[in-house]
């Protein structure tokens, strides 16, 4: 009965399995993971600094204005004065007699709300009493003062005679480019201003049954259903699709019932591509109508002489405003491929400039459209949100390198995944108005995606050059020694002792060879003469594999020795070294020992002893000793590497040691020994200096 393996074995069996068969895999994998990781996190510090937030914004202007056409808001007109009105006139401004007569013609039209987009501060002779008058007898009249912004008092006031609650702010929000894509709503120092858009909207809403609900610094701007609420249900031959294609006042009826608050997708610091964006009061941004004639239109001139149709007045916002070509109430619109500017100036090949009436009109609109006909404002995902999908789709640019062998399929991969990120953002904006963070999800997916492509491209080719290193030597090995070691094993006797050397040293080669061609796995293995190690060990028992290893091998030195003294390296048990500096003490080890057994003479004990030294024991020494006889060989190889030392001429070993030293950040020492013999010591600190630390960490990366 065989007694079974101890679970210690068996794990060890099993971690050595799972490292032959995934070691090689994980440290390819490990090699393309760090510098795509680099990448992103590069990436969200960009952003977070706000160097993207220029091309974000020239991105999602340009998805704004090539959005599809949408059909024209029935429930607003403008009332514009033209070049033509002007000349008509003979005189700019519009007197306050011309203006009265306006007023008065659009109220006797039954027009629901009035919206002045003119300063009417100081009078414009004549007719200045009639217009009071008309003011007085026009309750349904909206007009605009222009504030200041530290403390919301009027800069330009509004007309006199009008009422403070029916006077809004007509002050627009531009950004840092000059583009108008936010509308100003509120303000925080004075909770009776409204911006010109939201007043009209909400005096609209009224006769709908919704009312502005009280300021809610968590909830932001909404608007509630009161109790008189139309109650409206639709055609049971028509659609509610098609009833809002057809017209908008009449969409989704049933949820007008259904839900008691619409809330305002209002402006965050960091909505969309803005970065740390704060402004003073409330705010959204422009959801512009995507149509070349988003509102019907009159002239000052039809008005005044009643030449219009009275249906595009009644029950409708109508707004009065300048749109002369002349006029300098301008600003540069994004969204929008067609204005009443661009269109009056026969322009068609920048950024459009936007008259402020066609401003104002397209934030009214999108507000009364919010609430009755459910049409998305612009908005985005919470901040930490966006940065996680960064980081998605970094993961998902470096899967692809990893699950994707070939280049080809790598970059075909790229390319069909940035072009359904580019249709996703798209869409999202055009049916949700949902602003996806696009240009750094598509930087991180693409840059994680190439610099794998990349390291993998460098890996394949090192791995080549290796491979052909590789063959060539041995090649050199096997038409060269290898020969002639056949042919002086051909011309001995098999029982003779110099035969026994000789096939020694071929199977070792040989075996040298063989592998270096399989490699070492995961690299925690290494081959010392003919037997495999495990770098994973701990540091003392894996010193003493490599001395029971080397002495036994057949070198004149070790004649002599007649008791080995085991090796003292308890002192080494703490020491934190990596699989290659491990490695690299076993070489040093191994080579020591070799000497020994190549150079020293009648030597009767080998010492090998690992201590702590030092005032503090902050040194870990590790010193092989012989008593031996020593040829000259240039034992006054001594001091810190990277010093010159008293040696001319200094061999493989003693440099391989020297490297050792400065790895570790020690010293290497080759001493004579008293009475005789040598001392090879190497010693290094416990905790490395910070300098030899950062080294290692960029050589990592």
């Amino acid at each position: 009965m065989t007694a079974s393996p101890r679970p210690k074995a068996r794990s060890k069996d099993r971690r050595n399995i799972f490292q032959r068969h995934y070691g090689p895999r994980l440290r390819v994998w490990r090699a393309i993971v760090t510098p795509a990781s680099l990448l992103v996190l590069l990436l969200l510090l960009v952003r977070l600094s706000g160097l993207l937030q220029p091309v974000e914004l020239l991105l999602y202007d340009q998805m704004l204005s090539r959005r599809p056409f949408e059909a024209p808001d029935p429930r607003i007109t403008l009332v514009g004065i033209t070049e033509e009105d002007i000349q008509a006139l003979n005189h700019y401004p519009v007197n306050d007699t011309e203006l009265a007569q306006v007023l008065r013609t659009l109220s006797d039209a039954q027009a629901r709300i009035i919206g002045l987009d003119l300063f009417r501060d100081v009078p414009v002779q004549p007719g200045y009493d009639q217009l009071l008058k008309t003011y007085d007898n026009t309750p349904n009249l909206i007009a605009i003062e222009v504030i200041n912004d530290t403390d919301a008092e009027a800069i330009i006031k509004g007309p006199a005679r009008v009422p403070p609650e029916r006077i809004s702010f007509a002050n627009f929000l531009e950004d840092k480019d000059w583009i108008l894509r936010r509308m100003l709503l509120t303000v925080p120092t004075n909770d009776s201003k409204q911006a010109f858009s939201l007043r009209v909207a909400t005096a609209y809403l009224q006769a709908e049954g919704y009312q502005l609900a009280p300021r809610d610094p968590q909830q932001g701007l909404s608007f509630v259903a009161t109790d008189a609420a139309p109650s409206v249900t639709s055609s049971p031959s028509v659609t509610p699709a098609q009833s809002t294609a057809t017209d908008p006042s009449a969409a989704p009826a049933q949820s007008i019932a259904t839900a008691s608050r619409h809330r305002l997708s209002t402006f965050q610091p960091h909505t969309g591509g803005y970065v740390r964006e704060a402004i003073a009061g409330k705010a959204v941004m422009i959801n512009y109508r995507q149509n070349p004639e988003p509102f019907a239109l009159l002239t000052l001139s039809q008005v005044l002489q009643q030449q219009f149709d009275p249906e595009l007045v009644r029950d409708r916002i109508v707004l009065i405003g300048n749109i002369a070509a002349s006029s300098k109430d301008v600003f540069l619109t994004s969204g929008r491929r067609e204005t009443l500017w661009s269109q009056s100036n026969n322009y068609s090949r920048g950024i459009p400039f936007s008259f402020g009436l066609e401003a104002h009109a397209h934030a009214t609109s999108q507000l009364i459209s919010r609430v009755l006909d459910r049409r998305w404002g612009i908005w985005s995902l919470p901040e930490a949100v966006e940065y996680g999908l960064i980081i998605v789709a970094g993961a998902v640019g470096t899967g692809l390198g990893l699950l994707l062998a070939s280049p080809l399929g790598r970059l075909f991969g790229l390319a069909l995944l940035s072009s359904a990120l580019l249709l996703l953002s798209f869409g999202s904006l055009t049916w949700f108005g949902l602003w996806l963070p696009l240009v750094p999800v598509l930087l991180a997916l693409t840059g994680a995606g190439f610099t794998t492509l990349f390291v993998d491209w460098e890996l394949r080719l090192k791995l080549r050059q290796s491979t052909d290193t590789l063959e060539r030597a041995y090649n050199a090995v096997h038409n060269g020694p290898l020969q002639t070691i056949a042919i002086l094993l051909s011309q001995t006797s098999s029982q003779n002792e110099v035969h026994e050397q000789l096939s020694r040293l071929n199977q070792e080669l040989r075996t040298i060879y063989e592998s270096m061609k399989v490699g070492d796995g995961d690299g925690h293995q290494f081959l010392l003469g003919t037997q495999w190690l495990e770098a994973q060990e701990p540091l003392p028992l894996l010193l003493d594999q490599v001395y029971q290893l080397t002495v036994i091998r057949d070198f004149p030195g070790f004649d002599s020795i007649k008791i080995f003294m085991r090796p003292q390296l308890e002192a080494l048990e703490n020491c934190s070294l990596t699989i290659e500096q491990k490695k690299l003490l076993c070489a040093f080890l191994e080579e020591a020992l070799c000497n020994v057994g190549k150079h020293a003479r009648n030597a009767q004990r080998i010492d090998v002893v690992a201590q702590l030294v030092g005032k503090r024991k902050q040194r870990y020494c590790l010193q092989i000793t012989d008593n031996g006889e020593t040829p000259q060989r240039g034992l006054t190889v001594a001091g810190t590497p990277g010093r010159k030392s008293g040696a001319k001429y200094k061999s493989q070993g003693t440099r391989q040691m020297e490297a050792l030293a400065r790895e570790l950040g020690g010293t290497f020492e080759r001493l004579p020994n008293q009475p005789q013999g040598t001392l090879c010591r190497l010693s290094w600190p416990i905790k490395p200096p910070w300098g030899l630390r950062f080294r290692r960490f960029l050589r990592r990366i």
